[in-house]
């Protein structure tokens, strides 16, 4: 599976000070989906993000 390397790549994105909020947006959709399919299963993986990763995923999934 290759969800832990997105997981690691949507945390790199949202917190990316380059990134077009649009793309911060697409982002936490797919994440939010993720969640929705995985549940459970991301918690270990956004626990071994770093805080600001895991905080920006966050925020930008609640809103999507």
């Amino acid at each position: 599976s290759h969800v832990p390397d997105l997981v690691k790549i949507f945390g790199q994105v949202v917190e990316s000070p380059v990134e077009k909020a649009e793309v911060k947006a697409i982002v936490g959709r797919t994440f939010s989906h993720l969640i929705s399919v995985y549940g459970d299963q991301l918690h270990p993986l956004i626990s071994g993000l770093p805080p600001s990763q895991a905080n920006a995923l966050a925020a930008f999934a609640s809103t999507g």
